[in-house]
């Protein structure tokens, strides 16, 4: 277990990206924080273990809403969440896109029980181990892909059947 008394923040060496803040960051296995500062040539990264990381999380498969708190070890816990709610040991830990910070459904971690009875979460991540990871620019979209998998509305139907016409 880590020393409670550090804050948990990362550097990252990097070029001049189109970060704008907020942006979600992500290793191979699943997120491990978001992007609070960027420079020219380093950003900051607020880890999800760090003390002052919030993240609204939904455990995989159900309703169960609550909020994954950093502590400053390698296991936030879940807080805000009705206690007498049934979780079950190793169930999958997924951002709820509430708050607009991070996108919903990507990989975090799994549920365990401390010996007090507390709900922690093992991530998917190795902080440790930190090489390489993946930034999702959000630019300020709380799905990134909303720009390209928007429903189709009748406007667009007919817009795209007069496009139709024109081509044939």
């Amino acid at each position: 277990m880590k020393s409670k008394n550090v804050i948990w923040l990362a550097a990252l060496a990097l070029g001049t990206i189109p970060a704008c803040g907020d942006d979600s960051v992500l290793t191979g296995d699943g997120l491990i924080g978001r992007l609070i500062e960027t420079g020219e040539n380093t950003s900051r990264i607020l880890l999800v273990t760090d003390i002052n990381s919030r993240v609204p999380i939904i455990i995989e498969g159900t309703t169960l809403h609550a909020i994954m708190r950093g502590v400053n070890t390698d296991t936030p816990e879940l807080i805000f969440f009705p206690r007498e709610s049934e979780i079950a040991e190793g169930a999958r830990v997924i951002p709820s896109g509430h708050g607009g910070i991070y996108p919903p459904r990507l990989p975090v971690g799994r549920i365990e029980t401390d010996g007090e009875g507390r709900k922690l979460v093992r991530l998917f991540a190795d902080s440790d181990r930190l090489q390489f990871v993946r930034i999702l620019l959000m630019n300020g979209k709380l799905n990134p892909a909303e720009k390209i998998l928007q429903p189709i509305t009748s406007e667009k139907k007919e817009e795209a059947q007069k496009t139709e016409e024109v081509v044939q």
